[in-house]
């Protein structure tokens, strides 16, 4: 049990860690708005649900309602761990496996623009990535500039 148990908590305590770190840069970066303050508050909240269910099972033990909150919460919290190795795994695996620089286009995920005209630090380094691996296709390929296809989308 305990060689489940340890790997478990040490990788929700680096989750925790994760999360909070993400949150911080995300609110340093980028606009203050309570979606960048997700990462953030679920960090804490990592870091805070043992010690808030150890007091509340301390205080009214046998409780069925808390027992079934802690139950859901800490399903949730291993369904965030989940995803958090599922990250790291297609992390890892794009820093393994480079692309071929035989790409006809390259799709830049958005992450909206601040104040509607101003591109935000975390999609311009999304640009200047695609940027940079088109000038590598280029230099590769040594193809013109023209068979390379830019599409943006119309904005109303």
């Amino acid at each position: 049990m305990a060689l489940i148990l340890i790997p478990v908590v040490l990788l929700t305590i680096f989750s925790a860690f994760l999360f909070i770190w993400n949150g911080l840069i995300v609110w340093r970066r980028e606009s203050h708005s309570l979606g960048n303050l997700l990462t953030l508050v679920i960090g804490i909240l990592l870091i805070m649900m043992p010690v808030l269910f150890n007091l509340l099972n301390h205080y009214l033990p046998n409780n069925k309602i808390v027992t079934f909150i802690e139950n859901v919460s800490y399903s949730c919290q291993n369904y965030l761990v989940f995803w958090v190795l599922a990250f790291l795994a297609s992390y890892f695996l794009t820093k393994i496996v480079k692309p071929k620089y035989n790409k006809e286009y390259a799709i830049v995920l958005g992450s909206g623009l601040i104040n509607g005209d101003t591109v935000s630090p975390l999609l311009g380094s999304r640009i200047l990535i695609a940027a940079k691996f088109k000038a590598k296709q280029l230099a590769k390929s040594k193809k013109k500039n023209d068979s390379y296809h830019v599409w943006w989308p119309r904005f109303r």
